[in-house]
Parts: structure tokens; C-alpha cells; sequence
């Protein structure tokens, strides 16, 4: 074989690998929209679910807030009305039931707080006070207004009193 079969050989064969490597790319780059579409397609039916569930949501919630709020509106009619105060109060409860029925089906709870520590970014303080028979400074030793979390997050810092230990003691 000559130098120059050999060299037009190599320059076959390099156009070969080169038409191979050309159509491997383009193929690639076909594949590479393909999915650049299917994750905008995937994004856009994830949003429109997420859009879905917030609406199904709020529709379940606001249509038991509309039973409160309908039986609130009978109780004030009731006032009105100058009706038996007894039959009221019993709506009153009953409305009240609704509230809290509610409130738990959707994951809301109540703050226990009164034992624990006091901490500015959790507990609102109303009054602090000085108790030489505490153990721990800044004990919450009564709720004034209940506080309320949802999952982690605090939907109503609960307002609270503090005891501390008389200047004297924490020394």
C-alpha cells in the first residue's frame, strides 16, 4: 500500500468518524429539546395540580366557614328577635363546635404553653413578675390568650406571663 492509499484511507475513514460523531450530535441535540420539553410540560401540569389542590382546599374550607357563618347570622337574628336566651347560648355552643371542628380538621393547634420557657420569638409577654418559688427564670406560669400553631409555623403567638427569680436569687 502506497503513502497515498494510506493517507486516503485515514482522510475515508476520518470522514466516516466524523459523519458518525455529526449525526451522534444531532441526534443528542434532538434528544436534549425533547426532554427541555417534557420538563416544561412536566412543570406546567405540576403548577396547574398545585393551582388545583389550593383551590380544592380553599372551596372544602370557605364552604364550612359559610355553615359558620350562617349560623352565626340565625344567632344574631335570634338576639334581635329578643329570643330565649337559653336557645342562644345552646347556638352559641353549637357555632363554637363548628369553629373548632374545623380548626382541627385542617391540622390547627392549640399552644401548650404554660410550664415551658419563655422565648420573645415564640410567646408574647404581657407581664413578667417575680416568684422566688420558681425553678427556671422566665417560666411561663399563665396563658392570657391562647396561641396557635399550623404544622411548624405560628399562626397566633399565644400572650403570656413570666415569673422570674427576685434580683436578689439570680445572682
Amino acid at each position: 500500500m502506497t503513502q497515498e492509499e494510506t493517507s486516503g484511507t485515514a482522510q475515508e475513514e476520518a470522514s466516516r468518524v466524523e459523519n458518525k460523531l455529526e449525526e451522534e450530535n444531532k441526534e443528542l441535540k434532538e434528544r436534549l429539546l425533547y426532554l427541555r420539553a417534557e420538563i416544561e410540560n412536566m412543570k406546567r401540569l405540576i403548577n396547574k395540580e398545585v393551582e388545583k389542590a389550593k383551590a380544592e382546599t380553599t372551596e372544602r374550607i370557605m364552604s364550612r366557614i359559610i355553615n359558620i357563618y350562617e349560623n352565626m347570622k340565625r344567632a344574631v337574628n335570634d338576639i334581635e328577635q329578643g329570643n330565649n336566651p337559653f336557645r342562644l347560648a345552646e347556638g352559641i355552643k353549637l357555632i363554637l363546635k363548628e369553629v373548632e371542628s374545623l380548626l382541627n380538621s385542617e391540622g390547627v393547634k392549640k399552644m401548650e404553653v404554660v410550664g415551658k420557657q419563655f422565648d420573645p420569638f415564640i410567646h408574647e409577654a404581657v407581664a413578667f413578675v417575680e416568684d422566688p418559688a420558681i425553678e427556671n427564670d422566665n417560666t411561663i406560669i399563665e396563658e392570657i390568650d391562647p396561641g396557635y400553631t399550623l404544622g411548624d409555623r405560628i399562626l397566633k403567638p399565644p400572650k403570656v406571663k413570666v415569673a422570674r427569680k427576685p434580683k436578689t436569687q439570680q445572682e
